[in-house]
């Protein structure tokens, strides 16, 4: 059975760290070179910049047609006293479907996002999180995605959002 491709976009300091490929698998250039830069266009990101000090230095990674995540909230990243904030679960969502773009060599921003909050995600409890494309127009990509925690499978939040994508 064929293996997916899974390419990681990683926040190291090594960019060979940066992708993960099975060995019969072949990756365009372009997408090489996109995965080499390590988003240095992205550094101080308070989702996935390496640089921030007070960031949430999430990576992402491509697997199959979805960008998944991992995240753990802390408990500065409250809202309620062991609670996350529900910022931190938005920009988290948000990241995860600007990255389906970015790895596949799209830089794009939020338009619109319509974020549905399922339940209250304790601190400290792990969560996963992935995207996949709806459809792509042109220039606007609509995009959705979810949280789930770990330990159950239970929806924490989904979304479905536009992104304006950049010209390069």
């Amino acid at each position: 059975m064929p293996q997916k491709k899974r390419v990681t976009h990683q926040q190291k300091g090594d960019s060979t760290d940066a992708i993960q490929i099975p060995q019969l698998l072949v990756i365009s250039a372009r997408l090489h070179s996109i995965m080499s830069t390590a988003r240095e266009d992205a550094n101080h990101c308070f989702v996935c910049g390496p640089n921030n000090p007070i960031g949430l230095k999430l990576t992402f990674s491509l697997d199959g047609d979805e960008c998944v995540s991992e995240f753990t909230p802390d408990a500065v990243h409250c809202g309620y006293e062991g609670v996350t904030h529900g910022g931190i679960i938005f920009s988290t969502l948000d990241d995860v479907m600007a990255n389906w773009l970015y790895l596949r060599g799209h830089k794009a921003v939020t338009g619109r996002c319509d974020l549905r909050y399922k339940a209250a995600l304790p601190t400290g409890v792990p969560v996963h999180l992935r995207s996949w494309c709806v459809k792509q127009r042109r220039n606007v990509a609509t995009m959705a995605a979810e949280m789930r925690r770990q330990d159950s499978g239970d929806l924490v939040a989904e979304c479905e959002a536009n992104f304006m994508i950049l010209s390069d």
